[in-house]
């Protein structure tokens, strides 16, 4: 499961993975910017029955402007 706000770059990702590595990497476009996203994720991963096992976080959560 691929997370980000970007669903045309994050389709590509999934689609590239899924093909080279054999996987079944689903996008899930969301602004986790966002208050309420989080648990819209959660949900919606609940709701496909889906597990989550690993966490990869490559945000880094900066502003423009700020350091």
């Amino acid at each position: 499961m691929l997370v980000a706000r970007r669903a045309d770059r994050l389709e590509a990702l999934a689609d590239e993975r899924s093909s080279t590595y054999r996987i079944a990497a689903t996008a899930m476009p969301s602004d986790l910017t966002v208050p309420a996203a989080g648990e819209a994720l959660a949900k919606e991963i609940v709701r496909r029955g889906t597990t989550v096992t690993s966490l990869v976080n490559n945000a880094d959560g900066r502003r423009p402007g700020v350091r």
